[in-house]
């Protein structure tokens, strides 16, 4: 579970959805966190820190094992995790 504080608004800035349609990855701004969510219950699976200023993009690999997100650390950047079971 993840709570935003209540005087924090975020936003969603690129999403994708799974090829295999059961999970959903969002980027928020502005703490540029990536959320990968289950996509028949909304369940949040995992938190990640993106780790970049500006959060770009978010896909998922061709087998739905990995995402990948592209943004910008003064120059740009690509980064690849692994996607949580569940």
């Amino acid at each position: 579970e993840y709570d935003i504080p209540p005087n924090q608004r975020q936003r969603v800035s690129c999403m994708s959805i799974s090829p295999d349609g059961k999970l959903v990855i969002t980027g928020m701004t502005p703490f540029n966190k990536i959320f990968i969510w289950r996509s028949i219950d909304g369940k949040n699976l995992s938190v990640i820190e993106s780790g970049c200023a500006v959060l770009n993009d978010v896909v998922f690999s061709p087998d739905s094992l990995y995402c990948v997100a592209s943004g910008a650390v003064g120059n740009k950047v690509l980064k690849i995790w692994a996607v949580p079971k569940g």
